[in-house]
């Protein structure tokens, strides 16, 4: 199983999550895909309409109109695959940026263990894995599961309702499949233990958003980057970056791709040149 999870950066933003082995985990309604949550819960609706009449007022409770009210799921989106051409257009800059991989069963630990020490107690709640869902009929199946198995077990309904908050927070339709998605979240609710929440412009309106630390216990979880097929930097100043980051371990790869962009008339990039165009 691979257990290194990718952040996909412009080279600029690259450096500076480095400096900082911080992940922001943010409120997911102000992502940039506006179907968020939303679609999951559709469906979810749907089979409780037609099969399941007598948890309606508990799926009113999870409704995306009551977020954040009474419930907020904050999310850092990974990619299981470090070298994917449509990332790299995505999120890598074009594929002139660089992917950092995570060992993302160290963030959980360090997580758990950060908030345990502010309480000095046992706490409720911490940072989750899990990939993402892109099949309907396997994302009904696990909605099947977890509505049969509250009319045959003595199931509490808050157990059911964290479950299908969660199946929303995991489904996405399969137009972005080839993104391979593991899909980081953290529960706020009335279960668990308090989170430290700021706000920030998302870019979709103001976000909560939630601070992970990646090196708590002077353990990195970054241990992999990888550089964009375009990506400019060279291995030798990622090398130095790293070590002064106190990264010295990490291993530092080239991405396999091998394109690049044809410039256009005036000697632009094409997105730089049809952007400008759009201007005039």
């Amino acid at each position: 199983m691979n257990t290194l999870a990718y952040r996909y950066a412009h080279a600029d933003t690259f450096f500076k999550m480095l400096e900082s082995q911080t992940l922001w985990f943010s409120d997911l309604r102000r992502m940039n895909d506006w179907d968020e949550y939303a679609a999951g819960f559709r469906m979810i609706s749907e089979i409780a309409a037609e099969e399941f009449p007598q948890y309606k007022n508990l799926l009113n409770e999870i409704s995306p109109e009551r977020m954040p009210a009474d419930f907020m799921a904050l999310i850092c989106s990974f990619s299981l695959d470090g070298d994917c051409l449509s990332m790299w257009r995505g999120y890598g800059d074009n594929g002139a940026g660089a992917a950092i991989g995570y060992y993302y069963p160290e963030i959980q630990m360090q997580n758990l263990g950060t908030r345990y020490l502010a309480k000095m107690a046992p706490v409720q709640g911490k940072v989750q894995f899990i990939p993402v869902m892109y099949k309907e009929a396997a994302f009904k199946e696990q909605v099947y599961t977890c509505f049969e198995r509250v009319t045959t077990m003595p199931v509490q309904l808050g157990t059911l309702k964290m479950e299908l908050v969660r199946l929303c927070t995991l489904y996405k339709n399969d137009f972005f499949v080839d993104e391979r998605e593991l899909r980081g979240f953290i529960e706020v609710n009335e279960y668990a233990d308090p989170y430290t929440l700021g706000v920030r412009d998302s870019g979709f309106g103001q976000a909560d958003y939630h601070q992970v630390q990646t090196c708590s216990f002077g353990v990195p979880a970054i241990r992999e980057v990888v550089l964009g097929p375009r990506c400019a930097l060279a291995e030798e100043e990622v090398k130095a970056k790293l070590i002064t980051c106190g990264l010295p371990n990490v291993k530092i790869r080239k991405s396999r791709g091998t394109y690049r962009e044809v410039p256009t008339s005036n000697g632009l990039p094409p997105m730089v040149s049809g952007f400008l165009a759009q201007q005039n």
